[in-house]
């Protein structure tokens, strides 16, 4: 489900990037449970056609664990401009309703 949410993430940055919409994408560990090196993020972006959104890495999801509600990956958070959470992992990917 991750790879399949990635694969869809490009499509949707294009979408909505004239409107000021960026998606960031965080990997917690690679395919060994590991934290990610640099190539690991940059495979994940390249596997995923991910042009101009960053991929960075979080291991051992410290810092993006707070937006993560449901205890199931992947974990899709909406911030509105002035960084107010406005859905967590409420199964909407699409960004248009608040754009």
């Amino acid at each position: 489900s991750c790879q399949q949410a990635a694969s869809q993430a490009q499509h949707t940055q294009n979408q909505y990037q004239a409107r000021g919409f960026q998606i960031i994408g965080i990997l917690a560990e690679n395919t060994n449970g590991n934290a990610p090196s640099q190539q690991d993020l940059q495979h994940w972006s390249n596997a995923a056609g991910m042009s101009t959104i960053p991929v960075l890495g979080d291991p051992n999801s410290q810092e993006s664990f707070v937006y993560e509600w449901d205890g199931y990956i992947p974990t899709t958070v909406h911030l509105g401009p002035d960084m107010s959470v406005l859905s967590v992992d409420q199964g909407i990917s699409d960004p248009g309703r608040w754009i």
